[in-house]
């Protein structure tokens, strides 16, 4: 993985936290759309993928 600025590392963060706020709300497109954007940022991200997951499987697209 290359090394990320800071100010990436907070963007790839906030991206995740509204992900996570959105699926809480039962808000799943807006959550999948931040998921997917953490994941061009960075393809490893295990918490992306895993709330990409859990929001596909909310929407039976599995």
């Amino acid at each position: 993985m290359p090394a990320r600025t800071r100010a990436e590392l907070r963007e790839i963060n906030r991206r995740l936290d509204q992900g996570y706020g959105n699926m809480s709300r039962g808000r799943y497109q807006e959550a999948l759309s931040q998921f997917r954007s953490v994941l061009k940022f960075d393809p490893a991200s295990h918490r992306a993928r895993f709330g990409l997951g859990n929001v596909m499987i909310q929407l039976q697209q599995f």
